[in-house]
């Protein structure tokens, strides 16, 4: 035993080598997420007139309207969804092979 590892070194081999690499891409594209998603909600909580639209296309579901409005507002891959009690906004990286995503849900 290693008095700075409390568990026996055998145990330790039985793991993949310590690479945070990916970890820290990760991390890098969930600021740029998270950059995104403060864009869109300065947009809905300044503008007014955006707010409303954004709802009213919701309330009528109209998806494409909504995708529409949000696309003009943000540059990242999203997906949305909306119920009565409010909208869901699920932000994704422009790259597919990063291990990143960042949820927003406002309510109504």
């Amino acid at each position: 035993m290693n008095p700075g590892f409390p568990y026996p070194l055998s145990d330790a081999s039985r793991f993949p080598p310590n690479n945070v690499s990916r970890m820290q891409a990760s991390a890098k594209a969930f600021r740029q997420l998270s950059r995104q998603a403060s864009i869109l909600m300065n947009k809905v909580e300044n503008d007014t007139h955006f707010a409303k639209q954004l709802r009213a296309a919701a309330q009528i579901d109209d998806k494409d309207k909504v995708k529409h409005l949000i696309s003009s507002t943000i540059d990242t891959r999203f997906e949305v969804s909306y119920t009565p009690g409010g909208l869901n906004v699920k932000l994704r990286p422009a790259d597919v092979q990063e291990c990143s995503r960042l949820d927003v849900f406002v309510c109504w």
